[in-house]
């Protein structure tokens, strides 16, 4: 990553607290573990089980939020998300599954909670470590068994299984009602523990406990990374009161423990260098007290800038640096909107990035009037804004609101908003940056065809626009008056007879969505 698109971090270094250490537990029987009991009437389900854990056990992330039922039509779109194309396996529709089926619709289902008055929908994502090696559905049909065993009641549930990330996942979403229609509630320590151990133990079975190679592996492939690690709570549990680490002792003479020695000091070296330890003597260190926080943000850095990555087509200047600009009492701040998205899938929080006119790029998680204006279709990619915000009193709290003005980017015939010309980039600046020619192909002989993923749009010297596709050897840029894909997309482009802007029938570039055009061909059939 190079420096201009680096976001910076402020890092205060101070030695790390006991607060870090996880709490000593009481010695009892492996398995599930008991803890004291509030009585029956306030308790939450789940207070009971806290699961065991092994070292050996194969590993499982998740991640469980609920949502209350406030936006009209919140549920069911992001049931629509879930479902999105490209999402789960080729060839699969985006369908979701029960205990008993394989075709559900998620939007309908979600939605039709919404309507029937649930307080709150429970969401969660079931992440396992070697989620490759296992069936997801099968795995999460025995986790909510086991959930409902655990809970004491049955679930109305809808799930959705998804592997368009390097670790295939899946969406489980929980009915905020217990079997006998009152809300659902369920214990922290449950969500915080217990549905990640069933997880764990429901894999393990399935594919044994974790070998010696296995852990080491797993943890090799971590160590350098800007994010909070496995070997990070290790160190953290490794330090005495003040966060300090020693490693002086004796040689060690078993390999598995000189290898697992050898990862921590390779991460030292690593915290080191990021600012998060020192080096205080011979095998010693003294870890940061913002080690866990700092490197929790900067996992969420990375995040931000991948936001950044998807829209970099609409970007009229790739070189504006990155600012994350959080909505305040007195913020006054335009710009052009070049990208809207999901910031957490779990809570459903967005975020707008917005070209500024004070030459910088703010990643801007979008407030609840954002969020109100962007789903009634006030503004749109391409458009102007200006977002100013209020303090204001309401019922005894002081609370800030958020006030947008828009000035429409221009459209076409059809109401369809397009970015301006002006914004677009040129076909030398991009030729530049990718150190690669770009061809610009005339539509000489009816029916050519090209194929490859659309790297965004681009104008000429006359300001004309195109289409860049990488067609394989070189970039082939396509003349077009419809900018209506997005970059990343399969595109085929066909050289045919179109109309152009004045209505003309001519010789042009017809550009279509390769995988939605064989789904037509496929209904068609």
């Amino acid at each position: 990553m190079s420096d201009r698109d680096a976001l910076s971090l402020d890092i205060g270094w101070a030695p790390a607290s006991r607060r870090h250490r996880p709490p000593q537990r009481p010695p009892g029987p492996p398995g599930l573990r008991r803890r004291r009991q509030p009585s029956a009437r306030h308790r939450a389900r789940g207070a009971s089980v806290v699961g065991g854990a092994g070292s050996h056990r194969r590993r499982s992330v998740v991640k469980v939020a609920y949502v209350r039922n406030r936006r009209a039509g919140a549920w069911r779109a992001h049931g629509a998300y879930l479902a999105r194309d490209g999402a789960q396996r080729p060839g699969q529709r985006g369908l979701g599954f029960t205990a008993s089926r394989d075709d559900l619709d998620l939007a309908a289902t979600l939605g039709a909670w919404q309507a029937a008055g649930d307080a709150r929908l429970w969401k969660a994502i079931i992440s396992p470590e070697q989620g490759a090696e296992l069936d997801l559905r099968v795995h999460a049909r025995a986790l909510v068994r086991q959930m409902e065993h655990d809970l004491g009641t049955r679930l109305e549930w809808v799930a959705i299984d998804h592997h368009n990330t390097d670790n295939p996942h899946v969406h489980l979403l929980i009915r905020g009602r217990d079997d006998h229609g009152r809300p659902l509630t369920i214990d922290p320590g449950y969500i915080q523990r217990g549905i990640r151990d069933r997880s764990e133990e429901l894999a393990t079975r399935v594919l044994g406990l974790r070998t010696d190679h296995e852990i080491l592996a797993s943890r090799a492939r971590v160590v350098e990374r800007a994010q909070f690690t496995e070997l990070d709570r290790r160190l953290l549990a490794r330090a005495d009161a003040q966060g300090r680490v020693s490693y002086a002792g004796p040689f060690l003479k078993d390999r598995r423990r000189l290898a697992e020695r050898s990862q921590e000091l390779r991460r030292l070296e690593v915290l080191v260098s990021l600012g998060l330890a020192r080096r205080i003597g011979a095998g010693r260190w003294a870890l940061s007290r913002e080690l866990e926080p700092t490197l929790r943000q900067c996992q969420l850095a990375g995040d931000i800038m991948k936001s950044r990555a998807r829209h970099q087509a609409h970007l009229s200047d790739p070189r504006l640096p990155l600012v994350v600009t959080r909505i305040e009492a007195g913020t006054r701040l335009a710009g052009r909107v070049v990208g809207t998205g999901l910031a957490d899938e779990l809570r459903d929080r967005r975020y707008l990035l917005l070209e500024g006119t004070d030459r910088r790029l703010h990643y801007i998680l979008q407030t609840p009037d954002m969020e109100r204006a962007r789903g009634q279709a006030r503004f749109h990619v391409g458009d102007h804004i200006t977002l100013a915000g209020h303090a204001v009193t309401r019922e005894g709290r002081t609370m800030v609101t958020t006030e947008i003005q828009v000035e429409p980017a221009k459209a076409r015939p059809t109401g369809r908003r397009e970015p301006e010309t002006a914004a677009l980039r040129t076909l030398a600046a991009v030729e530049r940056e990718h150190g690669r020619p770009i061809l610009v192909v005339a539509p000489s002989v009816e029916g050519l065809i090209y194929r490859g993923p659309l790297l965004g749009y681009v104008k000429d010297r006359d300001g004309h626009r195109y289409a860049v596709l990488d067609t394989g050897r070189e970039f082939s840029a396509f003349r077009t008056d419809a900018p209506v894909h997005a970059p990343g997309r399969e595109i085929r482009a066909t050289s045919a007879s179109v109309r152009d802007a004045r209505g003309r029938q001519v010789r042009g570039w017809r550009l279509e969505d390769e995988r939605q055009r064989q789904r037509e061909r496929g209904r068609e059939r």
